[in-house]
């Protein structure tokens, strides 16, 4: 609805509108979701203005349970013309081989398809992959070596981010990357 300040659901998978998209016994789904976004300072500078306006027509000032109903009716008022951020997360599902491949960044993004996904089903039994390396340290090594295991190539984009903590990120697009010069980044 439009209060709610976070939802989520199965959305379209590609531009036909269907939630399911069958191939033998691959299926891709995708998981939507709308964040409202509702700074806290535009909240505190609204209901600010409206106790200073509520202030002069009472002829004191506005005590603190004024002041928290205050906002929290202002954040009613606002929380419908909020700013939303909406995002969608694919998922591939393998069920010949018992796999589910969710394309998401993080582990957080994958546990909500799976929770969602449980919600859907009534249950759905799933574990994350446990493998000998990190896919940073297999690409670190990759890079390292200027050569890809099979499957995968070293193509002409790259993105190299510090781990100290500084955020610091290097970014090559459509440039060959030069093994000597990547190994000095690393």
């Amino acid at each position: 609805g439009p209060f709610d300040m976070l939802t989520r659901g199965w959305v379209p998978v590609g531009p036909t509108e269907r939630r399911l998209y069958a191939v033998g016994h691959h299926q891709l789904i995708a998981l939507g979701g709308e964040q409202k976004r509702l700074p806290a300072s535009v909240i505190r500078q609204v209901a600010a203005e409206r106790a200073a306006a509520l202030a002069a027509a009472q002829g004191f000032p506005v005590g603190r349970k004024q002041q928290r109903e205050l906002r929290l009716r202002v954040a009613d008022e606002l929380r419908a013309r909020a700013l939303v951020r909406r995002r969608v997360t694919h998922a591939w599902l393998d069920h010949e081989h018992g796999w589910l491949v969710v394309d998401a960044a993080g582990s957080g993004r994958a546990e909500e398809v799976v929770e969602t996904l449980r919600e859907t089903l009534g249950q759905f039994a799933a574990t994350g992959a446990d493998t000998a390396r990190s896919a940073r340290v297999a690409m670190g090594s990759w890079l390292a070596a200027g050569a890809a295991s099979r499957p995968f190539t070293i193509d002409d984009d790259l993105e190299l981010q510090a781990t100290d903590g500084s955020r610091a990120t290097i970014r090559h697009t459509r440039h060959p990357v030069d093994a000597a010069q990547a190994r000095r980044h690393l």
